[in-house]
C-alpha cells in the first residue's frame, strides 16, 4: 500500500469513527434526542475534523491554515452558490416529501399552530442543516481532502465511485435516528 492509499484509508477510518461515535450516542440513547439534536449536525463535521487532523499531522500548522482557507473560500459566481445552497436542499426536500408520500401516504401537517407559521423557519433550517453542516462539515473532508488523494491513484470514474460509495455508507447511522429517518410523526 502506497502512502496516498494510507492517507485515504486513515481519512475514512477516522471520519467514520468520529461521526459514527457521535451519532451512536443518539442511536443508543434515544431518550436524549430532545436535548441532543445538535449531535446530528455535529456528527456531520467528522470529515472536516478528520481532514484537519490528518493535514496538520502530515503538513504542519501553517499548511493546515492554508488548506482551510482554500477549502472554505467561495470562489465561484455567487449565483451558483445560491443555486447550490438553496436549489439542492429544496430539491432534496421535495424528493423526501415525494418518497414519503409514495411509501407512507400524504403527510399530515400541524394545524396548531398553523403550518404556515413554520415558513420563516425554512431558511434557517436550510442554512443550518444543509449549508452549515454539509458545506462546512462534510465537503471540506470529502471533496477537499479525500477526492484529491483518490484522483492521485485512481481514474476519475473510479475515484468518484469509491468516494460516493463510502460517503453514502457514512450516512447509514442516520437511518436509525427516528427524527432524521422520517420515522418521527409530523403532527
Amino acid at each position: 500500500m502506497n502512502e496516498v492509499d494510507k492517507q485515504i484509508l486513515k481519512f475514512f477510518v477516522l471520519t467514520y469513527l468520529i461521526s459514527w461515535s457521535i451519532w451512536g450516542t443518539i442511536i443508543f440513547f434515544p431518550e436524549t434526542m430532545g436535548e441532543m439534536y445538535f449531535l446530528i449536525i455535529f456528527g456531520a463535521f467528522g470529515p472536516f475534523i478528520s481532514a484537519t487532523i490528518l493535514t496538520r499531522n502530515q503538513h504542519g500548522k501553517e499548511e493546515t491554515k492554508k488548506w482551510r482557507k482554500t477549502i472554505l473560500s467561495i470562489r465561484q459566481n455567487i449565483r451558483w452558490n445560491i443555486i447550490g445552497g438553496l436549489g439542492i436542499p429544496l430539491s432534496i426536500a421535495l424528493i423526501h416529501i415525494g418518497y414519503y408520500s409514495l411509501t407512507r401516504g400524504i403527510p399530515s401537517l400541524q394545524t396548531d399552530p398553523p403550518w404556515y407559521w413554520l415558513i420563516p423557519a425554512i431558511p434557517i433550517n436550510v442554512f443550518v442543516i444543509f449549508v452549515y453542516s454539509s458545506a462546512f462539515g462534510e465537503e471540506p473532508g470529502w471533496q477537499g481532502y479525500a477526492m484529491p488523494r483518490l484522483l492521485q491513484n485512481y481514474r476519475p470514474f473510479f475515484a468518484v465511485l469509491i468516494l460516493g460509495l463510502l460517503w453514502t455508507l457514512w450516512h447509514l447511522p442516520l437511518s436509525y435516528i427516528p427524527i432524521w429517518s422520517g420515522n418521527e410523526p409530523l403532527t
